[in-house]
């Protein structure tokens, strides 16, 4: 059975780093609009976005 669901999971070519980047979005968003976001989190990523 696993390795049926693994030969469908290399059948649909999804581009892992894609995948996971999505998410990782979603999740910050999703994060961010809760107000679940610390502000040394904020600080830091305007100081990796301006270099």
């Amino acid at each position: 059975m696993l390795h049926s669901a693994v030969r469908q999971a290399t059948t649909l070519r999804l581009p892992l780093d894609r995948v996971l980047a999505v998410g990782s979005l979603a999740s910050f968003a999703w994060l961010l609009l809760s107000d679940r976001v610390p502000p040394l989190v904020l600080l830091l990523l305007e100081l990796y976005l301006t270099f």
